[in-house]
């Protein structure tokens, strides 16, 4: 006798072997898809963290007057920054370095340039506000959102050997400021979430 058509259990057998194969293919593009989705966020997150040391380190140099602060820094000097080009004009301005809660809550992981209060929650983000120090200028502070999901941020003045001179001086620039930025994102090891300049 000749057969002309697959068994029952032969279809059975076929289907559960597809149905498996199915579960895989899917399990690995979930895969690829979770790993490609963490990859850019980690190249964003050291685009952000490369923008604000450069923008930190850009603004210390330049600074003539350094005073740090209990929540941020105030750096006086030639460190305007225009508003509308994001161009350096080097006009003497004052510039404070704050954190706010964004006014959009849950704001995170935006790029610097273009990313709390002492909660630290996610929608919390780093500013850059600057005064122009002109007496006839009537120009309103401006404030430049600099990183998002900054859960805090601090400045210490890391003594040197000459140091042993009067600190008090608000003139005297510090040899050197050790800068700590700590990021609220718990899915990344600690050490991807703290950026530490000196």
């Amino acid at each position: 006798m000749i057969r002309t058509a697959f068994t029952l259990v032969e279809m059975l057998a076929a289907l559960a072997l597809s149905a498996a194969l199915m579960v895989a293919v899917l399990s690995l593009s979930t895969g690829v898809s979770r790993t490609e989705r963490a990859m850019a966020a980690t190249h964003q997150r050291s685009d952000t963290h490369e923008a604000l040391v450069e923008l930190l380190r850009r603004d210390l140099s330049e600074a003539r007057q350094v005073d740090i602060l209990s929540q941020g820094i105030r750096l006086i000097g030639p460190l305007q920054v225009e508003p509308d080009t994001q161009e350096r004009s080097h006009l003497p301005v004052e510039v404070r370095y704050e954190i706010a809660e964004s006014p959009v809550g849950g704001l995170s992981g935006g790029p610097a340039g273009g990313p709390g209060g002492p909660g630290g929650t996610a929608g919390s983000i780093l500013l850059r506000c600057q005064r122009r120090l002109e007496q006839r200028t009537n120009q309103a502070e401006s404030r430049r959102l600099v990183a998002t999901g900054v859960r805090s941020i601090q400045f210490t003045q890391v003594a040197s050997a000459d140091s042993a001179t009067d600190q008090a001086d608000v003139n005297v620039m510090p040899a050197a400021i050790r800068i700590q930025v700590i990021w609220n994102d718990e899915s990344v090891p600690m050490l991807s979430r703290l950026l530490v300049m000196e």
